[in-house]
């Protein structure tokens, strides 16, 4: 079963964090940062693992894709398109987007580099990939490795990395890093503030890598 498509009620109770304080100012701050990070780069722009569609809204995405159709059903309202899709096998031609997104997505891939892969034969020269993650070494990685641990469906099958660790696995498909972004350095608890820094740091909850395909 997917951990994220666990009925309507779930994918609601997903979707409702986001309208809370502190969901409202992560998504916020997630989406200045993937911002910061692509730009500029030539659309369309697509979501993949768009999930109900609240952080493609705020960036315009041209197209938004999600496995978990509960989850999709949401994402249609807000999304100009937003179709079911994995990361693995994408429904888009080569060559076809001038930039990808990807945010926590990979923490819950069985292994990254196909999905890399993919994203990699989909974007048009030029184009970049803008995968955000949370750090393995941060405060909320941290949060959701306990909830994981007391039994949360979601999160006890995800994997968190350290920037080191998807710079290696990014670089070895021929997606070298260009950029970083690093945000959410407040505990998970908290408001967190809109402070972002365009390098890695070993504080940050957040980060986004720019990654351009080469060769």
């Amino acid at each position: 079963m997917n951990p994220f498509d666990q009925g309507p009620a779930a994918a609601a109770m997903y979707d409702g964090w986001y309208a809370s304080p502190i969901g409202r100012r992560v998504l916020e701050v997630e989406a200045q940062c993937v911002k910061a990070t692509l730009s500029p780069t030539a659309r369309p722009w697509v979501d993949v693992g768009c999930g109900s569609g609240r952080l493609g809204e705020l960036l315009a995405v041209e197209l938004g894709l999600d496995p978990a159709p509960n989850l999709l059903r949401l994402a249609r309202t807000r999304l100009r398109n937003a179709v079911r899709g994995v990361a693995e096998q994408l429904p888009l031609a080569d060559g076809s987007i001038g930039a990808a997104m990807a945010v926590t997505v990979v923490e819950f891939l069985t292994d990254p580099k196909p999905a890399f892969r993919e994203i990699r034969r989909v974007l048009a020269p030029g184009g970049a990939f803008a995968l955000g993650f949370l750090p393995a070494k941060g405060a909320w990685a941290a949060r959701y490795r306990a909830e994981g641990k007391r039994g949360d469906e979601v999160f006890r099958a995800a994997r968190f990395y350290t920037e080191g660790d998807l710079v290696a696995l990014a670089g070895e498909v021929g997606f070298p890093v260009r950029e970083v972004c690093s945000a959410l350095f407040d505990a998970p608890h908290v408001v967190p503030s809109l402070r972002r820094e365009q390098v890695a740091t070993p504080d940050a909850g957040f980060m986004v890598l720019r990654l351009e395909a080469v060769g």
